[in-house]
């Protein structure tokens, strides 16, 4: 009888913990209610009829300011128009080659008192690599910019070239038209070197 007695009162005592406990994960269920879904409620939208297009857009809540587009300038400049007889490249790029070409013509004639014509005759190759590195170094402005050729050698003045202090105040000189009479200058001076080598039948400055 004292067996029973105990078994019974184990055995209440049992299913009533069990009970306590699945109560309690009930009221843990409910009280956190970890699968209900979050709702977002949507932002008011503005009733003005007077709302001007420059309005910040609203996307989820969020607000936008509307950010002004870039706009890039066009270079239409062609290859064609680069190399025109009015471009602005061809009369450049021979006075910067004559002025190489006398400055090297010049020198080698007082070194080495060989004629302008039998120089560019022995060192063709290098006027050919001269004539390339400087017709390259021309166009890499225009590739590197992506402006104009004719637009970055108009803006080459001296108001734009140099600065307020030091030695940056002589580069003011270097402006896009002192370039261009010093070539001039120059080209008339290859052919008049060579022109005086046929007349003197040697090296003029030798």
């Amino acid at each position: 009888f004292f067996f029973k007695l105990l078994n019974t009162l184990v055995c209440s005592n049992m299913a009533s913990l069990m009970k306590k406990a699945g109560s309690l994960s009930t009221i843990s269920r409910r009280a956190v209610p970890f699968s209900r879904p979050m709702t977002v409620l949507p932002r008011a939208a503005d009733d003005s009829a007077n709302a001007s297009s420059s309005a910040p857009a609203t996307k989820s809540g969020l607000v936008f300011k509307n950010v002004p587009q870039l706009v890039w300038g066009t270079d239409t400049e062609t290859i064609r128009d680069v190399f025109s007889f009015a471009g602005p490249l061809p009369e450049r790029l021979n006075g910067r080659l004559a002025m190489w070409a006398f400055a090297a013509m010049a020198l080698a004639e007082v070194q080495t008192h060989t004629p302008a014509l039998e120089q560019i005759g022995e060192n063709w190759l290098s006027a050919v690599l001269l004539t390339t590195t400087i017709l390259s170094a021309s166009i890499l402005p225009k590739l590197a910019t992506g402006r104009s050729l004719k637009e970055l050698l108009a803006t080459a003045t001296a108001e734009n070239m140099g600065g307020d202090e030091g030695y940056l105040q002589v580069l003011k000189f270097f402006t896009s038209d002192l370039e261009l009479m010093t070539g001039r200058v120059a080209m008339l001076g290859v052919v008049g070197l060579v022109a005086a080598d046929l007349v003197k039948g040697d090296a003029f400055f030798g």
